[in-house]
């Protein structure tokens, strides 16, 4: 075995030093005061019902939410308590079995809520699932069974379950599952969260090798995960003492039965921060008894912030998916700034909420405007993109209200690579900061990542220092193709003098650095040279537009070239063209060579790690890719175009690829995630 780091070695004595034991504690009080501040006392209102008390292990019930158990079987509403896993790993003993140490912890929870109130002569008031440690995300589905079947059983007014900040996967899985049979009952049911790992500060700390407690995970994580939540408070002062004896019948947790090293025991003081004077419940609200008449359940809400409504690829993608007809997701779009793509939206029956965001004086607005909108219309779940403006706003937003938040990751990261020669030191700083603040979202603001390549999956995950599995990749889709009016392309060909020319080329894209279209210039003069009927036609905007043209009359191929700019009618292009050729240098998915596949136009492209064509052209099948040189981009044109037999075959195959990636696809994962984030996260 290698041995630590420096760095991880200094972090294990930072992370274990009573300076910081003190410090994180202090945090751990702080944070409790100010929850306890804007609580609202439900001690009442939790008193009158019946409950069902989901507890991922043994003690959890006691811990979280005794005093809360006592006041209920004071005032004679039932209360079932349900123990997921049986505890048989909690210690690590020679002395005692696994078997027996599970027999032990059930005896003692038996005995805390018998003292609790909640038992008959032999424990009937108490379940136990006997799951064990660490298997409850592969039997997710069986948990969930379980818990569904207690619910029609027992049907209780109220759930008290594990909250979803706690930073355990038991109580993260459990909580899933029983919102999950909550959301599937035919009986509605008041939902509760109690929180128990969330009162320790180093649970909030990243533990990794390497890994320093930083700000942002001790003070940032914990408020942001928190600002949102609807906080209750229930007055325990009367019934402490009871709980106390309660939690005191866990011998195992609290005292070292064997003296062996291994026996591992809580924290008095981590104990000590449940026997105070109240105790803090989230309420997440009724669920269940939602499905119609036709089984379907409510539909989920979806806020989607755009930067503005300029024609991008990312504002493309958004509006192809909120197209795509699936049922149970509700659309809703709102961007910093406008553009053309407002009428595109408004066409797919979605109108975007324009605000005024385009400054950062406008900034403060735009997200008092956007929290009236998720109130308003009662969303569900917020999706940005990564462009820091709308992320930025997204993130204050779901902190304000509560909701989760999805992140698509649309273009390959470069803010983390080092300065390059040439570049200012103030737009290296930008891109430095931009990168920590990405780093810090993603890590605090943020429930899911989904990256539109697998290549963007993996520049993100490395400047977010983050495990690649942690992203999900979500190919975006093109609609279908329709082929085009006859009489319409034959028209278009006319105005652009395409009349007997063979090959037409065609670049779709903005007309940027990156997008590389000043290769088009050499590459078009040695297509030329072989292919002496050859034409190339760039559709796109940008600020390389003015150096491209100059570049074409330089070369003496101004008249073999049309820059047309922006057009709606792509489509109606691609049908009058019969290669795509694209020369992007980065490029975090492709989405017009996607439409080209679609409309049976192979594509000949650069390939490199920063390019996602490679995701789905096919070389040599549905198109060509080649390393980044102009000579081998012309030599593949003339090889896939030079062959009008060839070119036909790989356009039928590139329909037919394209084929698999669909809107309604995309969207379908996307639905499949919103309703995910909705059943363990507040409402």
């Amino acid at each position: 075995m290698n041995p630590p780091s420096p760095r991880r070695a200094w972090h294990r004595r930072l992370y274990y030093a009573a300076p910081f034991q003190w410090a994180t504690a202090g945090l751990a009080d702080a944070l409790a005061a100010v929850l306890v501040h804007r609580a609202v006392d439900v001690t009442d209102e939790l008193a009158r019902r019946s409950c069902l008390v989901v507890a991922p292990h043994p003690d959890d019930e006691t811990l979280g939410c005794g005093g809360t158990i006592r006041h209920k079987r004071d005032a004679g509403v039932d209360v079932t308590v349900v123990v997921v896993t049986d505890g048989r790993h909690s210690h690590r003993s020679a002395r005692i079995s696994p078997a027996e140490l599970a027999a032990r912890r059930q005896a003692e929870t038996r005995a805390a809520c018998a003292v609790l109130g909640v038992a008959g002569a032999a424990g009937a008031g108490v379940r136990f699932l006997d799951l064990e440690e660490g298997t409850l995300l592969a039997r997710r589905a069986e948990l969930q069974a379980a818990l569904s079947a207690l619910l029609d059983e027992l049907t209780p007014d109220e759930l008290l379950i594990p909250s979803a900040i706690d930073r355990l996967e038991d109580h993260r899985e459990v909580n899933r599952a029983a919102l999950a049979a909550a959301d599937g009952g035919a009986t509605p049911v008041v939902v509760f969260e109690y929180p128990i790992w969330m009162w320790d500060p180093q649970a909030w700390v990243d533990r990794g090798a390497g890994t320093v407690a930083t700000v942002g995970q001790l003070v940032v994580r914990p408020l942001v995960a928190l600002v949102g939540l609807r906080v209750g408070r229930v007055r325990i002062g009367d019934v402490v003492a009871t709980k106390r004896r309660a939690v005191s019948a866990f011998h195992s947790q609290l005292t070292n039965l064997t003296g062996e090293p291994t026996w591992a025991t809580m924290d008095p003081r981590f104990v000590e921060r449940f026997l105070g004077a109240d105790e803090l419940v989230f309420r997440v609200g009724s669920r269940g008894g939602t499905r119609g008449a036709d089984g379907d359940v409510e539909p989920v809400a979806v806020l989607h912030v755009l930067p503005d409504l300029a024609m991008g690829g990312g504002q493309v993608e958004v509006r192809n998916r909120v197209a795509a007809p699936v049922p149970g997701v509700v659309h809703h779009v709102a961007a910093l700034g406008g553009g053309p793509m407002a009428a595109a939206f408004a066409a797919a029956g979605v109108v975007p909420h324009v605000l005024d965001g385009g400054s950062v004086t406008g900034l403060p607005a735009a997200v008092a405007r956007l929290v009236g909108l998720v109130r308003h219309h009662g969303i569900d779940v917020i999706h940005t993109s990564n462009t820091p403006r709308d992320r930025l706003v997204g993130a204050a937003v779901a902190a304000l209200t509560g909701r989760p938040t999805v992140n698509t990751l649309m273009a390959v990261a470069s803010s983390h690579l080092p300065r390059h020669q040439g570049e200012p030191w103030w737009a290296f700083g930008r891109r430095r900061a931009g990168n920590v603040a990405n780093r810090v979202l993603a890590r605090t603001s943020t429930d899911r990542l989904v990256a539109v390549s697998d290549t963007v999956r993996r520049a993100h995950a490395a400047a977010l220092h983050l495990p690649v599995a942690d992203i999900d990749v979500n190919h975006p889709g093109s609609p279908a193709a329709t082929a085009p009016d006859g009489a319409v392309v034959a028209q278009l060909r006319r105005d652009l003098h395409l009349e007997g020319c063979y090959p037409v080329l065609v670049s779709v894209g903005r007309l940027d650095t990156n997008k590389g279209q000043l290769d088009l210039v050499p590459v078009l003069g040695a297509v030329l040279a072989q292919l002496p009927l050859a034409h190339l036609v760039v559709v796109g905007e940008g600020p390389e537009r003015t150096a491209l043209e100059a570049a074409l009359a330089a070369a003496g191929l101004a008249g073999r070239a049309s820059v047309l700019g922006h057009r709606d009618d792509v489509a109606t292009v691609l049908a009058c063209s019969d290669v795509l050729v694209s020369t992007a240098h980065h490029e975090g998915f492709g989405l017009a060579a996607l439409e080209a596949l679609a409309a049976g136009c192979p594509v000949v492209a650069y390939a490199n790690e920063h390019v996602a064509i490679a995701e789905f052209v096919i070389d040599g099948c549905t198109g060509r890719l080649v390393a980044e040189d102009p000579a081998l981009l012309a030599q593949a044109i003339v090889e896939v175009a030079g062959d009008r037999e060839r070119r036909a075959a790989m356009g039928r195959a590139a329909a037919t690829a394209a084929a698999e990636l669909t809107p309604t696809r995309s969207a379908d994962r996307y639905a499949a995630l919103y309703r995910q984030l909705t059943l363990h996260r507040q409402l």
